[in-house]
């Protein structure tokens, strides 16, 4: 019996969809392979620097050779902590619109609380006022969420029109615009 017709389109649909998740399992693979690196950098370039400097005391006999490889140790060691390596290699984050929404939800859950402290202690208009601005800008920010989730940088300033190299990214004053009514 010949297959039917809907059988062959699910088949192309969970083939279609392991598809996806292949190239979902290497762009993970990327990001851990990334992730790894960073953190190796992080800790292994202050011990690298530490036996560096350990290796020009024991090891070089003129001191100006001495001198010069402490100052790469301690660049090293500078290296690491201040966690340079991270400028050079590039990041892996896509979706910093939403976390920049995220961080700024985060924030807002912060002086939402503070507001209700306030309304707890003295409960008068203006406090209720106040804890009432923060409920609001945090619905407006759950909405710019669901805008902007599930879209890369590039994705979501092609839809605003802006070019990732401009900003893409919408920035707090550009935020406050977008969610001002009309008038």
């Amino acid at each position: 019996m010949p297959p039917l017709h809907g059988d062959r389109g699910q088949k192309q649909q969970v083939a279609e969809e392991d598809n996806v998740q292949v190239q979902y399992d290497a762009q993970e693979t990327k990001r851990s392979f990334l992730r790894i690196l960073r953190q190796s950098l992080d800790t292994g370039l202050p011990i690298l620097g530490v036996v560096v400097i350990m290796s020009a005391v024991l090891f070089v006999r003129e001191i100006q050779g001495q001198v010069a490889i402490v100052v790469l140790g301690i660049l090293l060691i500078e290296v690491g902590i201040w966690k340079l390596a991270h400028q050079v290699l590039p990041g892996e984050r896509q979706y910093l619109a939403l976390r920049c929404e995220t961080d700024l939800f985060i924030t807002l859950v912060r002086q939402l609380n503070a507001a209700a402290l306030r309304v707890k202690t003295n409960n008068s208009p203006t406090h209720r006022q106040e804890f009432e601005e923060v409920r609001h800008a945090m619905q407006q920010t759950v909405e710019r969420i669901f805008e902007v989730a599930g879209k890369t940088n590039a994705e979501f300033a092609d839809e605003r029109g802006v070019m990732v190299s401009q900003g893409g990214i919408p920035q707090q004053e550009e935020l406050a615009i977008d969610t001002a009514s009309p008038e």
